[in-house]
């Protein structure tokens, strides 16, 4: 999908969301500028636990209200401008 919120369409050329069985939700988030990697790891390890938190609060529940049975998980993947990966991790109920 393309980023549509204006301030996403700053940072961002494409967000995909990609479901993967038996219970995997990839979101996938290509930047629209290249960016500093190593600065970005950094970043992106300290967002790490806010992103735990979103999926626990909202995305695992929303995974199992539409019949998503198993053990679920969530990957975020980050790419920068030239289509390199900065980051990604794979999230799982805490």
């Amino acid at each position: 999908m393309q980023a549509t919120d204006p301030q996403l369409l700053e940072t961002y050329s494409e967000i995909t969301v990609e479901g993967v069985e038996p219970a995997t939700i990839v979101f996938t988030y290509s930047f629209v500028d290249q960016i500093d990697t190593a600065a970005a790891v950094e970043q992106f390890e300290v967002v790490a636990a806010e992103l735990q938190t979103v999926c626990d609060n909202q995305v695992f529940p929303a995974m199992e209200s539409v019949g998503v049975t198993g053990s679920p998980q969530v990957t975020y993947t980050y790419l920068n401008a030239d289509g390199t990966q900065i980051w990604t991790r794979t999230f799982e109920p805490s």
